[in-house]
């Protein structure tokens, strides 16, 4: 009788101090301590880091600026809760709310697409062609651009292609990586998007493969060729620009490993500008035409009416460095592997 009395005793003991134990996890303050990305974007995928921070998605919430409208939450768990920031989230404060129960909060950034950086490039005359270079490459003339231009300061990168394009998700070890493999009308549907994200004009009139372009829209697009050689250029007369160091200022296929690179690990050139040669070929608006220098307009060109391709600039990681050279004009291969873009828009 004595062992059993015991034996009650011990259990009785035992389940007390389960029951302090748990009571110490259920009160324990649910707190944030941090964020994956406290600079995100919409339909990025973040992860809120803390303390008690609940067990299901039914008792907890993820609120921006006390509203949890627009987010959706992929997984909860005591230390880390996953969503996904939708349309019309803003810049604010961040915090969860577990049975009820608010936690502290903290400041989260929330843009449009992934983050991307522009140079303005002012408006201006320049030599366009080359005597030294490639027969179409003649001859030199004189061309006038009459509108300052916001210009990507690096190729468009995977991550805000795959963001803006709704392709695929990529691994986050490419997202610095340039995108490849764009076709021209792919990159003028890509340019069409941004500026609907943006709340932009449209600079592109897509009716199938027919497009019409509004030189005068706000909207982001591809360069002219006389406008990227002007940002290429950047007021040498030389056949790179930059330092002139051709290893320092871009990827070919001789110091590439004969892959792309992350944008940006190169020198700027002059006007700030990335990759701008070598990584990637860069489509611009103009069609080609051989002889067009012969008659190109003196004020903003934008190439000629007629043509079946289109012209590409910058050279790429599979390509000889004279490929790079400024003046280079190039036409699209049946591989387009290492074709991407560069958006422009015009200064308002």
């Amino acid at each position: 009788m004595k062992q059993i009395t015991l034996l009650v005793i011990f259990i009785s003991l035992l389940l007390t101090a389960c029951t302090d134990e748990n009571s110490l996890v259920d009160n324990e303050t649910a707190k944030i301590t941090g964020l994956s990305r406290a600079n995100t974007f919409l339909f990025d995928t973040v992860s809120v880091n803390g303390i008690a921070l609940g067990n299901s998605v039914e008792s907890t919430k993820v609120l921006i600026n006390d509203s949890e409208a627009s987010i959706d939450i992929i997984s909860v768990n005591p230390t880390e809760v996953i969503f996904v920031p939708k349309q019309g989230i803003t810049n604010g404060n961040i915090s969860v709310e577990v049975n009820g129960v608010k936690t502290n909060s903290i400041p989260i950034s929330v843009s449009l697409t992934p983050k991307y950086d522009t140079v303005r490039v002012s408006a201006g005359k320049f030599m366009m062609g080359a005597l030294s270079g490639f027969s179409d490459e003649t001859p030199i003339h004189e061309v006038t651009l009459s509108r300052d231009l916001y210009v990507f300061s690096y190729e468009v990168t995977k991550e805000l292609w795959s963001q803006v394009m709704d392709t695929l998700i990529i691994p986050a070890d490419e997202f610095r990586f340039p995108a490849d493999s764009i076709t021209w009308l792919r990159a003028i549907e890509f340019c069409n998007k941004m500026s609907d994200i943006y709340g932009l004009d449209k600079a592109y009139n897509l009716v199938g493969p027919n497009v019409t372009f509004d030189y005068n829209a706000n909207g982001w697009r591809l360069p002219t060729e006389a406008e990227w050689e002007f940002f290429c250029k950047a007021g040498t007369d030389e056949d790179f620009s930059g330092n002139g160091d051709i290893n320092q200022m871009g990827y070919f296929d001789s110091n590439s490993g004969l892959n792309s690179h992350k944008v940006g690990e190169k020198l700027i050139n002059q006007y700030g500008l990335y990759d701008i040669h070598g990584n990637m070929w860069e489509w611009c608006w103009d069609k080609y035409e051989e002889t067009f220098y012969t008659s190109n307009p003196m004020i903003d060109p934008t190439g000629p009416v007629t043509g079946g391709r289109h012209v590409m600039r910058g050279g790429s990681y599979q390509d000889g460095f004279n490929f790079a050279r400024i003046s280079n004009r190039s036409i699209n291969k049946i591989d387009y592997k290492s074709i991407g873009l560069r958006l422009v828009k015009n200064a308002q």
